[in-house]
């Protein structure tokens, strides 16, 4: 859920799941994130493969005033759990 805008200049730090197209549509069925798109993207593992990857990047930025804190917080804790970037050392 984390929002990821089209940025062909850009970095994102994140993990890779395997899933099916059956999987996906659960995943995000109901889940109102619409104004996302699942699209093609090639992927650099630590261990430097390429890996295709479809990543569900949001189509328009968000509103400046929304934000939703509780997520922010688990999503630091998640990416410090995995040793990832934060987003405020990237």
């Amino acid at each position: 859920m984390a929002t990821l805008l089209r940025d062909e200049n850009s970095k994102a730090y994140g993990l890779i799941y395997s899933l099916t197209h059956d999987e996906i549509f659960k995943l995000y069925e109901g889940s109102g994130l619409t104004s996302y798109i699942a699209e093609a993207i090639l992927v650099t593992t630590n261990d430097n493969q390429a890996i295709a990857a479809l990543c569900c990047n949001l189509i328009d930025s968000p509103d400046k005033n929304e934000k939703n804190q509780e997520y922010y917080e688990k999503l630091i804790k998640c990416m410090k759990k995995y040793d990832l970037p934060s987003p405020e050392a990237v």
